[in-house]
């Protein structure tokens, strides 16, 4: 194996990766305008708040059992200025959104220090 095989495969996992981050967001999208989601205005989201969301008894068991689950915050900005974020699960396996009664909107006029640096400039992250 050369030393450019390393590369290709890292490259070739970069590209799933990114192209998984796009199917979430149009699904994401989608899931939202079906009104599934919870949908809450607010003007600072925390990180705390997103990390709670996940701890969710609910949300934990369905991530503790299924691995091919992913957790998934998702960022937009939307038509009004605001920012849109969007907590949920996302099954890896099957490419979709789970259809989850708690998966939540929410729209925001900031975020705070903690989550928008964790977002850095991408728009999703993704929780372990």
């Amino acid at each position: 194996m050369s030393e450019n095989s390393g590369f290709i495969i890292g490259g070739v996992a970069i590209a799933a990766i990114a192209f998984a981050g796009f199917m979430i967001f149009n699904k994401t999208k989608k899931l939202k305008k079906s009104h599934m989601m919870n949908h809450i205005d607010k003007d600072i989201l925390t990180m705390k708040e997103v990390i709670e969301y996940f701890r969710d008894t609910h949300v934990l068991n369905q991530l503790q059992q299924n691995k091919n689950y992913i957790a998934v915050v998702m960022r937009e900005q939307t038509q009004d200025g605001k920012i849109g974020i969007i907590l949920t699960l996302f099954d890896a396996q099957n490419e979709k959104i789970l259809d989850t009664f708690n998966a939540k909107y929410y729209c925001v006029k900031e975020l705070d220090s903690d989550l928008k640096d964790s977002f850095g400039n991408k728009d999703m992250i993704v929780l372990e």
